[in-house]
């Protein structure tokens, strides 16, 4: 579990903007759920078999004996919420999004930490394959806002409960042929979620699938027709999606479509986000049936990418008061409030210091400009204002400071 310190807080900020941005204009709304959620609720949805609920939950006793969960993934939560809230089941297409803490306890990895930030979005109400693809079209958006390169779409169908059951039967005749060469986890799953063992990342276990049925060999002509739909629809605007009829996600509640975005600077823990439709599970958590889509993508994730990328940050410029001997500390703190008020980012130093070291100070930490206060400036109403990388500074009153420095600053958000 990470600390985030102020000089590492750029592309988080950068993240969480564009997040808001694009998935409002989007259509989605902003919603937020508890960190704590009953157990039950994550057994219940996420599946018993999963190794979320088999290894990697922070669960906890309250004092009236009730089981706890600190919260793993989105999805559920959100679906959670929907249903008390009396929102399930109305026929029409709501959407939701969110940025959250989840904790999984897991071996830490590249972009993997047990507290990791998550942004999800959902869409309930409607089955129609135009709601996966406005889905996958504002993951496309939002990683676009943020000038990332080199992402591709994984896709594939999971049928239904209509023909998802003769697919399973001939996966796990074909596994048990195959269960010597499986490792100690995929032996229990071949049992309790066969299907998980094509999303195994153990290598022996790759190479024992490698010939293993297909879904999409099996799936009925309501599921054939909604993967054709989504397909063509994703083909009129994008290119960059690959079919990858193994991939399954990691989460039991999945039919249908599935999805993954990845990255192909991050090695071996490529994945930067995945989802997918999600029908039943209103049902399964004690709602009216409402068929459902998601995705949840990890925001360290997004962070690794940028910084590979060194992709560039919207500068906030910052004002230095400098001021020469106590006597005028008292008037840069004046000025300082002023500008606090008027959102003009800047600094004082509290301890009285000379010149030079103040000076060294707004360099070091970056400032554009610097306002110089000088007992003959202040004599007669005046300030200096420096601008520090060209050096070119000018003499305004104290009155003209303010809207002189806005001015000056009217760029500031411009990348450098």
């Amino acid at each position: 579990m990470n600390d985030i310190f102020p000089d590492e807080i750029g592309y988080w900020r950068l993240i969480e903007q564009q997040a808001h941005a694009v998935f409002q204009a989007c259509g989605f709304g902003e919603i937020r759920t508890p960190v704590l959620e009953p157990l039950e609720l994550f057994q219940r949805a996420v599946g018993e078999s999963s190794d979320i609920v088999q290894k990697e939950m922070y669960t906890l006793q309250d004092r009236k004996g009730r089981l706890l969960a600190m919260r793993p993934e989105g999805t559920a939560p959100v679906v959670r919420a929907l249903i008390q809230k009396g929102l399930d089941g109305r026929g029409e297409a709501r959407k939701f999004y969110y940025m959250a803490p989840m904790f999984r306890y897991e071996r830490p990895q590249k972009g993997r930490l047990r507290q990791h930030h998550q942004l999800g979005a959902e869409i309930f109400g409607t089955d129609s394959p135009y709601a996966d693809v406005d889905l996958l079209e504002s993951i496309w958006l939002y990683l676009e806002s943020l000038g990332l390169k080199d992402i591709q779409l994984l896709l594939n169908s999971l049928g239904d409960e209509q023909c998802r059951p003769q697919y399973r039967q001939a996966l796990v005749k074909f596994l048990k042929s195959k269960h010597h060469n499986l490792c100690d986890d995929c032996q229990h799953r071949l049992e309790v979620n066969p299907l998980r063992i094509l999303d195994c990342k153990v290598a022996a276990c790759n190479r024992a699938v490698q010939d293993a049925p297909v879904i999409e060999e099996y799936l009925c002509d309501p599921c054939t027709q909604h993967f054709a739909k989504v397909k063509d629809l994703l083909g009129e605007k994008r290119s960059q999606f690959v079919v990858n009829p193994k991939m399954v996600r990691g989460l039991d509640y999945y039919t249908r479509t599935v999805f993954e975005f990845i990255g192909s600077k991050l090695g071996a823990q490529n994945s930067i986000c995945g989802g997918g439709r999600y029908d039943s599970l209103v049902a399964e958590l004690g709602g009216k049936p409402t068929p459902a889509i998601g995705f949840g993508m990890g925001l360290e994730r997004l962070v690794l990418l940028l910084n590979q990328q060194k992709s560039q940050l919207p500068q906030t410029q910052t004002v230095w008061i400098v001021y020469m001997g106590e006597l005028l500390q008292k008037e840069a703190f004046a000025i300082a409030r002023e500008l606090y008020r008027q959102r003009i980012a800047c600094r004082f130093a509290y301890d009285v210091k000379n010149l030079k070291n103040q000076l060294s100070r707004a360099n070091k930490e970056g400032a554009s400009h610097v306002i110089l206060l000088g007992e003959d400036e202040m004599k007669r109403g005046e300030v200096t204002i420096k601008e520090l990388n060209r050096g070119k500074q000018q003499q305004v009153s104290r009155q003209e400071l303010v809207i002189t420095l806005q001015r000056l600053l009217q760029h500031k958000e411009q990348p450098a």
